[in-house]
């Protein structure tokens, strides 16, 4: 399935594969430059079911690699998956308008 990928390291947004497992989830979250991913949250729900979700600390930390999604600013990597009913992923919805920070 697509999945939206924001990498504020490189100040870029792009397009991915998502297998629906967690250890996938992870590893697009994973910047070679940045810190490991620990925990994954749910940073952000949008309308269409779609959700942004970053690492758990992206909400608590002061770095200067963020963007701003939504009025919040969110610290490392982010990404988008669409959930259905029972939330499971599936293809994503949203178009995305980011800024970095």
């Amino acid at each position: 399935m697509k999945a939206i990928v924001i990498n504020p390291w490189f100040r870029s947004i792009g397009y991915a594969e998502h297998d629906g497992s967690l250890e996938n989830l992870y590893w697009l979250m994973t910047c070679p430059i940045a810190d490991v991913v620990d925990i994954v949250e749910v940073a952000l729900m949008f309308r269409n079911g779609d959700a942004l979700y970053v690492d758990e600390e992206a909400l608590f930390k002061n770095d200067r690699h963020s963007f701003i999604i939504a009025d919040r600013r969110l610290i490392g990597m982010g990404v988008i998956l669409g959930t259905d009913h029972d939330g499971d992923c599936k293809t994503m919805l949203t178009d995305l308008e980011v800024s970095f920070i």
